[in-house]
């Protein structure tokens, strides 16, 4: 057992992270609480003393440069037309409204929709790829020899 003396400091710097949290999640909840009352997000902000932006458009890869946290990414795409929604984000939360959705036009990104389709084409070829090994596995009553196998794979 550790002497007071010796974790006193992390244990205040622990104390004082965890209420920064909650107060961050608190006032993240409160302005949440605000929109989802009739208040629109910019209201909301503004009376709590908060500065709020609205983004450009942006897509759901947070590797393509997304103005948006990427924890955010996953809630914000859940959400309808005038939604809001938060998240847990490096240093706080983040709180979000969806404005607008925009529906992709396949003509003005053929590379994407290329990429796309080939990924669509993989995932369904390994789901028939498995659902023909498990068929096969059924019918055949295939028993595999864990030691031979070892043997014949050297791990």
């Amino acid at each position: 057992m550790r002497a007071f003396a010796e974790v006193e400091q992390d244990l205040r710097r622990a104390v004082i992270a965890d209420a920064r949290r909650r107060f961050t999640e608190t006032r993240a909840a409160g302005l949440l609480a605000a929109q989802r009352g009739g208040k629109t997000l910019v209201e909301a902000a503004q009376d709590l003393g908060l500065v709020s932006s609205r983004t450009a458009p942006f897509g759901r890869d947070p590797a393509q440069g997304s103005p948006v946290p990427a924890e955010l990414l996953p809630p914000l795409f859940e959400a309808k037309r005038g939604e809001a929604t938060m998240a847990e984000i490096r240093g706080g939360f983040a709180v979000a409204s969806v404005a607008d959705i925009l529906r992709l036009d396949p003509t003005t990104d053929p590379l994407g929709m290329g990429r796309v389709r080939v990924e669509i084409e993989q995932a369904v070829g390994d789901d028939l790829e498995q659902q023909f090994q498990a068929a096969l596995r059924a019918r055949a009553n295939v028993r595999i020899n864990e030691r031979v196998l070892e043997q014949v794979t050297g791990r």
